[in-house]
């Protein structure tokens, strides 16, 4: 017989013997698990103290090496690639937010925490599972300066709340494009867009128009002696 490491056989004795032993600790129609390859020997006894021997071979066939990869920390509307190996097909469980789940590597978009299993097949039909986890954190909640009108040539502090880290994309006409709460003074109506991030490196984006009204020209005419 063929069977997986860690499945379970069961071994019936059959003749016109009056009683039957197996060696190998094998109890006569009880289940056992398969660890490794091995000949199993049946002793059947007759009424009149006569034995005799059969053997039956038992060849234990090696599990894939699934690995469904490590634990993955993950952003709100993010994407990542799961790297299933170690056998020769797949099949991911369940199938939520999975781009195929009869690869090795489908992409996962999950929008809260999931686990997922892996069952991996060897071309000899054994199977072994292993699991992976996705932890999906939120993005960071952003509060930002309201939109302003500001005058030509003015300048005005913007400030945006919620993140640990900052990278305002516009760099013209600012004082500090990294910090939470720049000073600006654009010379025309801009709108100023921030990426934040968190303590979990997660970000989003919030911005901020800035409206800016030309000066008046002002006339005062000629100086007068």
């Amino acid at each position: 017989q063929d069977i997986c490491i860690g499945d379970s056989a069961i071994l019936t004795a059959n003749g016109n013997a009056l009683s039957y032993s197996w060696d190998n600790g094998v109890i006569d129609g009880q289940n056992f698990v398969i660890t490794n390859s091995q000949n199993y020997i049946l002793t059947g006894f007759s009424s009149d103290g006569c034995s005799n021997t059969d053997t039956v071979k038992i060849l234990a066939l090696s599990l894939p090496n699934t690995d469904a990869g490590n634990d993955i920390n993950l952003c709100l509307n993010d994407s990542i690639q799961l790297q299933g190996q170690g056998a020769d097909s797949y099949l991911w469980s369940p199938s939520t937010s999975l781009s195929d789940p009869n690869i090795a590597n489908p992409w996962a978009s999950p929008s809260s925490q999931i686990t997922y299993i892996l069952t991996g097949t060897s071309n000899n039909g054994c199977q072994k599972i292993d699991s992976l986890n996705i932890n999906v954190n939120p993005l960071p909640l952003l509060s930002i300066t309201n939109d302003t009108t500001i005058c030509q040539g003015d300048t005005i502090q913007i400030e945006v709340l919620g993140g640990n880290l900052y990278n305002w994309t516009n760099t013209n006409f600012i004082s500090d494009p990294n910090i939470s709460n720049p000073e600006i003074w654009p010379n025309s109506t801009t709108t100023y867009q921030v990426i934040a991030r968190d303590s979990n490196t997660c970000s989003d984006t919030v911005e901020v128009l800035i409206t800016v009204n030309p000066i008046p020209n002002v006339n005062a005419g000629l100086d007068q002696d």
